[in-house]
Order: C-alpha cells, then sequence, then structure tokens
C-alpha cells in the first residue's frame, strides 16, 4: 500500500494534518505554561515556608536566651552556687545537680 505524497493529497487530509499539527502545538505550549506556573507557586510557597521556619527558629533561640539571662540572674546573688560554679566546692555543685534531677 502506497502513502499518498503530500502534494497528491485532497484538501480534507490536509486540514486533518493542519489541525493535528495546531492541537499538538496548543498542548506543548500549555504544558510548558502550567509547568512553568506549577514550579513558580512550588518556589514560592517553599521560600515562604522557609522564612517562616527562620522567624520561629529565631524566636525560639531568643526565648532560650531570655530564659537562660533570667536563670542567671536569679542564680548569680546566690554565693554558694557562684562558689561551686567557679569550682570551690566541687561536692556542693554534684549534690545540687543531682537534687535538681
Amino acid at each position: 500500500m502506497k502513502l499518498p505524497k503530500l502534494e497528491d493529497a485532497r484538501l480534507q487530509d490536509r486540514i486533518v494534518v493542519f489541525f493535528v499539527v495546531l492541537l499538538l502545538a496548543v498542548q506543548a505550549a500549555s504544558f510548558l505554561f502550567i509547568r512553568y506556573a506549577i514550579e513558580r507557586t512550588a518556589q514560592d510557597t517553599l521560600r515562604n515556608d522557609l522564612r517562616a521556619g527562620a522567624r520561629i527558629f529565631e524566636r525560639l533561640l531568643r526565648q532560650n536566651r531570655q530564659q537562660r539571662v533570667e536563670a542567671t540572674s536569679v542564680l548569680t546573688p546566690d554565693e554558694r552556687f557562684r562558689d561551686a560554679i567557679a569550682g570551690r566546692d566541687r561536692t556542693r555543685s554534684r549534690r545540687g545537680s543531682a537534687r535538681r534531677r
């Protein structure tokens, strides 16, 4: 069976080929546009999530720092605590840490 040459093709065949090619071109363009939109949305979402995570992490660091400052301000007036930390009384610091557990 011989395939007809493009010049010998009927007008109806030419129209069908034209619309098939046109449909494929539209589908390819739609695919590229949708893919770009999805990637852009995903990148924006990830960027926003990372920013939110960074803000939460920074807030936790500030809270941790504030808790340490408060604990230090509570414990520094205690002379026994200062002596134990300075290494002058290792038994007291060990007993104190065991008592806190």
